[in-house]
């Protein structure tokens, strides 16, 4: 058998070709990083919008929940020359006010059940917070939170008009606002009407 010569080839990589290669390595490690980032940024802005969207419900929902209480605690047959009480006496819609801009939260809404006669806060505490039980409040006591929360009543066709047929209802419009990535102002705005179930005549 004959043993024939070989040789191997043992050349290493050249400095250029290391170069390029680190220069590929870093290019791509860059926008792998500016993808990670942008894509964190998306899931954040998503998150807040979602939370601000909840908060914003919670406010129709406790809004609802004072009318609620109100129909449900009122003397029957009502009183038809106040009947303006149904949204009046949360201080929603104030007498004679055709709209008016408060702040609500749980704690508003069972004093106003437990106590009668409490009612909404002024629109200055605005300023969302979470308590020791994770609930939302406007209490400056509890952990700072972005997002503000206003309510604006329309209040203008709350009481019975010249036709019985008219319906009689308040349009509530529950906006959040807060401060997103990089300084942009944001807002999320939800718009609920609610009727007034009290009947037209005394039965």
């Amino acid at each position: 058998m004959n043993n024939m010569p070989y040789s191997i080839n043992r050349r290493g990589f050249t400095l250029v070709e290391v170069l390029v290669g680190l220069f590929i390595a870093v290019i791509a490690s860059t926008y792998a990083a500016k993808t990670i980032t942008s894509t964190n940024k998306v899931v954040a802005a998503g998150r807040e919008t979602f939370i601000a969207t909840n908060l914003a419900h919670e406010g129709l929902d406790l809004t609802r929940a004072m009318r609620d209480n109100t129909w449900f605690t009122a003397t029957f047959p009502p009183d038809l020359e106040n009947r303006s009480d149904w949204m009046s006496k949360s201080g929603i819609c104030p007498p004679d006010e055709d709209s008016n801009s408060f702040a609500i939260d749980p704690d508003v809404v069972r004093d106003f059940i437990i106590n009668d006669g409490t009612t909404v806060l002024d629109p200055e505490y605005s300023a969302l917070y979470i308590n020791p039980k994770k609930l939302w409040t406007h209490d400056v006591s509890a952990e700072e939170k972005p997002f503000k929360r206003v309510l604006e009543a329309s209040c203008a066709e709350s009481v019975p008009g010249a036709d019985p047929e008219d319906p009689v209802f308040v349009t509530i419009t529950s906006t959040v606002s807060w401060t997103g990535q990089g300084g942009i102002e944001k807002s999320v705005s939800l718009k609920e009407k609610l009727y007034n179930w009290w009947p037209e005549k005394e039965l």
